[in-house]
């Protein structure tokens, strides 16, 4: 039996109320040359009905049992394990594909053999699958890995990467149980090409259980960012812990309670200014990507100008 080109990689925790919608996206791809692993991760409900459903009418799904709740970092690596596909493709059990998702991206990275891993705009949709907004990522190539240094660019259930590669990297960090992507994709950009494309090909949604949406989950998701963004800056600069605290703080956080003095302000501008000059002169630039990364600096400025004003205006106001 021949290799499926594309594996599609997910994992499915106590996933019933969208697992279906999410299954059936992948099946009624117009991209056909694939296999489907599915890892039911110990689910309590009916998760793992659901699949074997689907599996005993397509053959094309195969299903992982964990024994134990392992979460999703571990879950991936043991789907990678058993990935035959020469391109691997991420969607979560409950986001939605679009249907021409896999054959775009398989096109692009045909089209594109140095590139090791790509992503794709998403459209953001409710529990009910309303519409409610877009992620449209940086798809400008240096631009796209400057502004990866302070936030995640790439949607995880919108990527599609060569298998190969990612194993080379060593796969997911299990470290992280959270922003594993992000970091994965921070440790590929020092040897590797990484890309987005600028067409919505998913829909991401969000409830009650999202990261987003769930506040003890979002405060240990927003450590790991942190760590994983302190990494990404000491590759361009040294950057000392009170520095980057201050950074993350008004850079970083939102709606965070710290706040910002003049000299403070004056230290995250001038790390901030040599991240920066550190990238530009590291790097052959194009201009438009210089232009679009100028913008992005100016950007994080006004957001710390923002919150130096926030920090100062009540002072202002008793005098």
């Amino acid at each position: 039996m021949n290799n499926p080109v594309i594996t599609v990689l997910m994992s499915a925790y106590n996933a019933e109320k969208y697992l279906r919608e999410a299954i059936e996206s992948i099946l009624n791809q117009t991209f056909k040359d694939f296999e489907f692993i599915i890892i039911n991760d110990c689910s309590t409900d009916k998760t793992k009905k659901i699949i074997e459903e689907y599996a005993n009418k397509d053959a094309r799904i195969k299903l992982i049992n964990n024994a134990t709740n392992l979460g999703l970092t571990k879950s991936l690596n043991i789907g990678l394990k058993e990935a035959r596909g020469e391109y691997v493709a991420r969607l979560d059990a409950d986001d939605v594909a679009l249907p021409e998702r896999l054959e775009k991206q398989y096109e692009f990275m045909e089209k594109n053999k140095e590139t090791t891993l790509v992503g794709a705009w998403a459209e953001i949709i409710d529990e009910e699958g309303k519409a409610k907004g877009f992620i449209k990522g940086e798809t400008d190539e240096t631009a796209l890995y400057f502004k990866m240094i302070f936030s995640n660019q790439l949607v995880h259930s919108s990527i599609l990467f060569n298998k190969d590669s990612i194993v080379a990297a060593g796969g997911y960090n299990e470290k992280y149980v959270y922003a594993q992507d992000y970091e994965l994709y921070s440790r590929l950009l020092t040897n590797n090409r990484i890309a987005n494309q600028s067409e919505v090909l998913i829909k991401l949604r969000t409830h009650n259980g999202s990261i987003t949406r769930n506040e003890k989950i979002k405060a240990f998701y927003q450590q790991a960012v942190l760590e994983i963004i302190k990494n990404n800056m000491s590759k361009w600069t040294n950057i000392d812990s009170k520095t980057f605290d201050e950074l993350a703080q008004t850079v970083i956080v939102k709606n965070s309670p710290i706040k910002l003095t003049w000299d403070k302000y004056r230290r995250c501008k001038t790390t901030l200014k040599k991240i920066t000059i550190a990238f530009l002169n590291g790097k052959k630039v194009p201009k438009i990507s210089r232009q679009k990364i100028k913008e992005y600096y100016k950007k994080i400025n006004k957001r710390m100008l923002k919150k130096l004003l926030k920090s100062y205006l009540p002072t202002f106001i008793l005098k």
